[in-house]
């Protein structure tokens, strides 16, 4: 018999990553169930994961060029905000992607962490690629940090543009080559 996936696993949060965890309610990170994690309790170095739970515009655009600054090159920021204007919250998943772009990094996966807290993954973009969104655009390439070039994503399951995997689908009427 399979086992449901865990939050934490739809997350693709592995054993031992260095993470930490920002403004966590302990029923939100129970939800998460972690697997065993080196979890810090500053933010010092670089982290494989990091969650930041925010309830404001300002306070997630305040948050992440220091989260940023933490985040390894490989790793994954989730940012989770209350769903339905829970809590108060002017955060709307539109607002988390344009400040997640604002400051250099892309989104990809959105979930349902429980019943108070959205999430959405962002990273740093691939090297090659070219990323379109209606909610946000990259900060433009400087000679110190250029960013890469290339083929932009097809569309994602969501309709929009941007973030997501490359599409695989053959244009209409073609044929494979």
């Amino acid at each position: 018999m399979l086992s449901a996936m865990t939050v934490a696993d739809k997350m693709g949060i592995k054993e031992g990553t260095r993470a930490i965890f920002i403004n966590a309610p302990a029923a939100a990170r129970a939800a998460i169930d972690p697997p065993r994690l080196g979890v810090a309790a500053d933010l010092a170095g670089s982290f494989d994961y990091i969650h930041l739970f925010a309830t404001t515009q300002a306070e997630l655009d305040e948050s992440f060029p220091k989260l940023t600054a933490h985040l390894a090159p490989a790793g994954m920021l989730w940012v989770s905000w209350p769903k339905g204007r829970k809590l108060g919250t002017d955060l709307v998943l539109p607002k988390v992607i344009e400040i997640g772009y604002r400051h250099g990094l892309v989104e990809s996966t959105c979930l349902s962490v429980d019943a108070t807290w959205s999430a959405l993954k962002f990273t740093h973009p691939k090297a090659g690629k070219t990323y379109h969104n209606t909610y946000g655009k990259l900060p433009e390439a400087t000679p110190s940090s250029p960013r890469p070039e290339g083929p932009g994503p097809g569309p994602s399951r969501s309709g929009r543009r941007g973030g997501g995997r490359p599409s695989t689908r053959r244009p209409r009427g073609g044929r494979p080559g």
